[in-house]
C-alpha cells in the first residue's frame, strides 16, 4: 500500500508581459493569487480576459503525508528538523543544515532519533570552536515534507 501523497497544483498563466506558475487549489484561486500579488492596473475582470490558464502537471509539487516519527517527537525538536530544511512554506527544502552550538540538547535530542548527522565546523567558518553542523539525513528529510504546507498562504 502506498503512504498517501498531497499534490500542490501547478498552473501556467500567461500574460503579454509574462509567463509565471503559480500555485493553488483551484484554477481560480492561482488566478487570484497572481492578481493580488502582482500590481495590476486593471480590474480582475479586465485582468481574466487578458490571460491564458492552464494546468502544468509536470511542475506539480509531492508531498507525502504526515510522517509517524513526527507525532511522537518533541515540538522543540521538530521545529528544528523544520527550520533546517527551510520552513513549511513555498521555500521548503531549499537547504538541509542547522548550525548551533554543541551543547543544544533538542539538537542533540534529534541527533540520537536518527533525523541528523553531525560534523565539528572549522572555527574560521562559524566563528566559535563549539559549533555544529547538522545536516539532515534522509529520514529528517521525510520527517520535515510531511510538515511542509500543502498551500502555504505566503
Amino acid at each position: 500500500m502506498t503512504a498517501p501523497v498531497r499534490i500542490r497544483k501547478a498552473w501556467r498563466i500567461q500574460h503579454d508581459d509574462y509567463d509565471a506558475t503559480v500555485y493553488g487549489e483551484t484554477r481560480s484561486k492561482a488566478t487570484y493569487l497572481l492578481y493580488s500579488q502582482t500590481e495590476q492596473h486593471e480590474s480582475f475582470a479586465a485582468f481574466l480576459r487578458s490571460i491564458s490558464v492552464s494546468r502544468d502537471e509536470g511542475r506539480d509539487v509531492h508531498l507525502p503525508a504526515r510522517h509517524p516519527l513526527a507525532a511522537t517527537l518533541d515540538s522543540r525538536i521538530l521545529s528544528n528538523v523544520v527550520h533546517a530544511f527551510g520552513g513549511t512554506g513555498l521555500k521548503a527544502g531549499y537547504r538541509d543544515h542547522f548550525y548551533t552550538s554543541d551543547q543544544n540538547l533538542m539538537m542533540k535530542a534529534a541527533y540520537y532519533h536518527g533525523l541528523f548527522r553531525m560534523f565539528r565546523v572549522p572555527q574560521s567558518f562559524a566563528g566559535s570552536r563549539d559549533m555544529i553542523s547538522y545536516t539532515l539525513t534522509d529520514l529528517g528529510k521525510n520527517v520535515a515534507r510531511g510538515e511542509a504546507e500543502t498551500y502555504p498562504s505566503g
